[in-house]
């Protein structure tokens, strides 16, 4: 395994970086926090390969989406296979959102689930191969929950608990 231990600086963009993803194709970065309340997308120059250790990310093409109206305090992003539905955790809910073509722009709201009852510090989500399953994963219940998911605009149905916390 190769062992890279460079390293590149987020904090002009978020101090509180919670979370990062990666596109499927690996030329999309992006990062999502707290003290910004946005989603960060960064285009790589090559494909799963972050700038030299020490060189700026500002050399990258950045975009940004505020999320603060309906997920402040961001703590998990999550998209698709095909880049069109993005999910961001923050709080005891789960927002939806619908991407046209970029980040900055072409980004609509669908609808905010509330996971509360299980779950009030949403820390993970993610869906399942068929979009239908919600799994979410937090610090405030420590386990895993999953839900019947419809992808059209509707709520979640609680589903059961998987996996609880080993002790």
């Amino acid at each position: 395994m190769d062992s890279n231990t460079g390293s590149n600086s987020l904090d002009s963009y978020d101090t509180e970086v919670q979370d990062l993803f990666f596109g499927n194709s690996g030329q999309y970065m992006y990062i999502i926090g707290t003290s910004s309340d946005k989603v960060h997308r960064f285009d790589l120059a090559s494909a799963w390969t972050l700038p030299a250790n020490g060189t700026a990310l500002d050399a990258l093409t950045h975009t940004e989406y505020s999320v603060v109206t309906n997920n402040a305090n961001p703590t998990s992003l999550w998209f698709t296979d095909n880049g069109k539905t993005m999910l961001v955790g923050s709080g005891g809910s789960v927002g939806k959102y619908e991407l046209a073509w970029q980040i900055n722009s072409g980004v609509t709201f669908i609808e905010t689930y509330d996971v509360s009852a299980k779950e009030t510090d949403v820390q993970g989500v993610t869906l399942g191969d068929s979009e239908s399953k919600l799994f979410i994963c937090g610090t405030s219940s420590d386990q895993i929950h999953k839900f019947n998911f419809d992808p059209k605009p509707t709520n979640v149905q609680d589903n059961s608990i998987l996996v609880e916390k080993d002790t």
